[in-house]
C-alpha cells in the first residue's frame, strides 16, 4: 500500500523483536487475491531480519550488537500473488524497498573475536628459518564499523612465557615472524598467547593460545641398499591364485628422522597389464601383492622397476620406466609365475575326419592324432583308443562284429598319435569306424578329454587324386603342410579334406612316371564323405579353382583326376601298349604249336596204317 516503508530498531533489541509490518492488497478472489511476502534482496543486512510470509511482518532474526550505524539497511520485499494455481493464470508480483535504521545505543558494545588461529591449531616453521620467516597469519574480527574506532584491531604477543621472545607479531596486520633462528633439536614446540584489542571506549579484547611446531629438515632423499651392479631381487608367486596375494616383501632406507624418513613407493616399470600393487607398511616398508590371477601360459615371468621416494609425492608423475642401475631410487624385482596344472590337454584337431582305401595294407600309418597342454611343465600326452564302433552306409549287417576284432583293427601309439592299421577292410567297404580316443597326462580323476576320429573306408572308383609334376620324394616330405594350406582354404566352406597316400604316377596308359607322383583324396562334409560327382563339381568349379591356384602353383599341383581309371578306357590302353603285343604274338605261336603238333600226329599215325598194310600184302 506504499512505495517504500522506513524503520528504527536500537541495536540492544531481542530475538524476534517486531520491527514493521507491510500490508500489499490484492482485488482479486480466491487464490489469485492471497498474498505472500519473502526478502528478496539484504544486501548488507543479510542474515539480521526475517518477515512472516503471511503477515509481512519483518522482525529482529539475530542480535544486532555492534550493528549500528548512521546509515540505514536496504532490503527489497516481494509481494506476490498465488495465480498460478488458478488454471491459465501467472503469479503476479510487487517489490517495495525497506530501510531500516540500528540505533547505536552503547560507545563500543561490539567485543572482537579471533577466526584464526582456531582453539588448538597449530602453526609450523621449518628449522633454520632465516630471522623474519611469516609463520602464521592472525584473522580476527570486531561486530562494531571497522571505520571507527571500536571497530579497528591491534594485534600483539603477550610475554607472559619465555617462548614469545621467539616470535613477533605486526600489531596491525597480525603476521607472525621469527625473531631467531630455531633449532628442532634444541626446542621442537613453542606456544604464545594472542592478544586481539579494538581502540573502543572501553576498550575491548580476546586471547588464544598458539602453538608453534618446529619442523625437521628433510635433507635426505630414501634409496635402496644395493650395490650399483646388483641384480633384481627375486620372487615368485603361482599362477590362477586371487588378488591380493603376497608376492614379496622389501625396504628402502631414509637417513632423515621422524616423518621426514617415511617412504612412498612406485612401480615406474615392467607392469604394463597391472598384475600387481604396491602396499606401504608402518614402517615404510613394502608389500608387493597380485591385483588380479596370472595365467602362466599368458606371462611366465616379470621383471619390474620400483622407485622409492618421499611420503606424500606419489601425486606426481614419474616419467619414463627406464631402469638406471645409477640411480639408487630404483630397483629392479624379478617375479617368476609358477606353473599349475590347470590346463587339460587338448587334440589339436578335435573330432577330424579321414578316409582309407579298402586294400590299405596292414601296419600302413593313416593318420596322426595330436594334442598338447598349455601348461609349460605338464606331464607328457599319453594317446589311448577307448573304443571302436563301426557304422554301415549302405546295407546292414547280418551278424555282429565282435569289439575285439574292431580294436585289433587299428592301433595307436600312445606317445608319438601314430594311428596304424591293423587288418583288412575288406569287409567294411563304404562304411565307417568311429574311433573314440582318450588323451591325458595327470594321475587326476576326470584330468581328461576324448575325441572322436571318423575313419571311411572307400573304394578307388570313388576318390580323386592329385597330379604332382614333382618327384614322390619331395611330394611326400611336403604333403603334410599341402594338406594344411588346402584345409584352410576349404574350411569356410564347411570342408574337409584327407590326402589318403603318395605313390609314383602311374599315367593313364599304365605307364610309370618317375618323375611325377599322384595322391588320392577324399573330401568330407560335417563328418560325412562327399560323393565322387560332388568332389568333381566342386574341384572343377572356376571359383574353386582360382581359389587353390596359388596353392597349386606352389606344390606343382599340375591337374585333378580320377583315383581309379575306368575299365573300358584301360582296356582301350592295353590295344596300345607294347606288352600286349608281347602277349598276343606268345598266344599265337603256342596255337601254331598245337596245330603243328596236331598235324605231326595225324601223319605218323597215317603213316604206321601204310605201312602195315604194305606187309600184309
Amino acid at each position: 500500500s506504499q512505495r517504500n516503508y522506513t524503520a528504527v530498531v536500537p541495536e540492544n533489541a531481542s530475538m524476534d523483536a517486531f520491527i514493521l509490518k507491510l500490508d500489499a492488497k490484492d482485488l482479486d478472489d480466491g487464490p489469485g487475491g492471497e498474498v505472500r511476502y519473502e526478502l528478496l534482496n539484504e544486501g548488507e543486512a543479510n542474515g539480521l531480519f526475517k518477515i512472516n510470509p503471511t503477515t509481512g511482518e519483518i522482525k529482529v532474526k539475530r542480535e544486532l550488537t555492534g550493528k549500528g550505524r548512521a546509515e540505514p539497511y536496504s532490503l527489497i520485499v516481494r509481494a506476490q500473488d498465488n495465480g498460478n494455481q488458478v488454471p491459465k493464470q501467472e503469479t503476479l508480483t510487487n517489490d517495495v524497498d525497506v530501510f531500516i535504521f540500528i540505533g547505536d545505543v552503547s560507545a563500543n558494545d561490539g567485543i572482537p573475536y579471533i577466526i584464526s588461529p582456531g582453539v588448538a591449531e597449530i602453526a609450523n616453521v621449518t628449522e633454520n628459518s632465516p630471522i623474519g620467516t611469516p609463520v602464521f597469519q592472525v584473522i580476527a574480527s570486531d561486530p562494531d564499523d571497522p571505520n571507527t574506532p571500536s571497530g579497528t584491531l591491534f594485534y600483539n604477543i603477550l610475554d607472559d612465557t619465555a617462548d614469545a621472545n621467539a616470535f613477533a607479531i605486526d600489531p596491525t596486520t597480525g603476521l607472525i615472524t621469527t625473531l631467531q633462528s630455531l633449532d628442532r633439536e634444541t626446542k621442537d614446540l613453542y606456544h604464545v598467547i594472542l592478544e586481539v584489542t579494538d581502540n573502543g571506549q572501553p576498550q575491548q579484547s580476546v586471547t588464544r593460545i598458539l602453538h608453534i611446531l618446529v619442523l625437521d629438515v628433510d635433507d635426505h632423499e630414501p634409496n635402496f641398499a644395493r650395490e650399483v651392479d646388483a641384480g633384481p631381487l627375486e620372487f615368485s608367486v603361482f599362477e590362477e591364485e586371487p588378488d591380493d596375494t603376497l608376492v614379496g616383501a622389501f625396504t628402502a632406507i631414509d637417513e632423515d628422522i621422524g616423518e621426514n624418513a617415511a617412504i612412498d613407493y612406485l612401480i615406474v616399470g615392467g607392469d604394463e597389464g597391472d598384475f600387481f600393487k604396491l602396499e606401504r607398511t608402518p614402517n615404510s616398508g613394502v608389500i608387493l601383492k597380485t591385483t588380479k590371477p596370472i595365467d602362466r601360459e599368458t606371462n611366465d615371468s616379470f621383471t619390474i622397476t620400483v622407485k622409492c621416494l618421499k611420503h606424500g609425492t606419489l601425486g606426481f608423475t614419474y616419467i619414463g620406466d627406464v631402469y638406471d642401475r645409477l640411480d639408487l631410487s630404483l630397483i629392479r624385482i624379478s617375479i617368476k609365475i609358477i606353473d599349475i596344472d590347470d590346463n587339460l590337454p587338448q587334440f589339436v584337431q578335435q573330432n577330424a575326419t579321414i578316409g582309407i582305401r579298402i586294400n590299405v595294407p596292414i601296419d600302413t600309418v593313416i593318420t596322426h592324432v595330436r594334442a598338447t597342454d598349455r601348461d609349460a611343465e605338464a606331464e607328457p600326452i599319453a594317446l589311448t583308443i577307448d573304443n571302436v564302433t563301426y557304422v554301415p552306409q549302405f546295407y546292414k549287417r547280418t551278424r555282429p562284429i565282435e569289439m575285439t576284432l574292431l580294436r585289433k583293427l587299428f592301433s595307436l601309439h600312445n606317445q608319438t598319435g601314430e594311428l596304424r592299421t591293423g587288418g583288412s577292410f575288406a569287409d567294411f567297404v563304404d562304411g565307417y569306424f568311429e574311433i573314440k580316443i582318450r588323451t591325458n597326462n595327470s594321475v587326476k580323476l576326470k584330468r581328461h578329454v576324448f575325441s572322436t576320429l571318423k575313419v571311411f573306408v572307400i573304394r578307388d572308383k570313388s576318390l580323386l587324386k592329385f597330379i604332382f609334376a614333382r618327384s614322390p620324394s619331395e611330394i611326400q616330405l611336403n604333403i603334410g603342410m599341402f594338406q594344411q594350406r588346402l584345409q584352410q582354404k576349404l574350411e569356410p566352406l564347411g570342408l574337409e579334406l584327407h590326402i589318403l597316400d603318395t605313390q609314383v604316377l602311374t599315367r593313364s596308359d599304365l605307364s610309370i612316371d618317375f618323375t611325377s607322383a599322384g595322391s588320392c583324396l577324399q573330401m568330407f562334409r560335417n563328418g560325412a564323405a562327399i560323393s565322387l560327382q560332388e568332389m568333381l563339381k566342386i574341384m572343377n568349379s572356376e571359383q574353386m579353382k582360382q581359389n587353390l591356384l596359388d596353392t597349386y602353383v606352389e606344390y606343382g599341383v599340375s591337374d585333378v583326376e580320377l583315383c581309379a581309371m575306368p575299365r573300358v578306357h584301360a582296356a582301350a590302353s592295353m590295344m596300345t601298349h607294347a606288352g600286349t603285343w608281347l602277349v598276343i604274338l606268345a598266344a599265337l605261336i603256342g596255337l601254331a604249336a598245337i596245330i603243328v603238333t596236331f598235324t605231326a600226329c595225324c601223319l605218323k599215325k597215317k603213316y604206321k596204317l601204310h605201312t602195315k598194310r604194305s606187309l600184309q600184302s
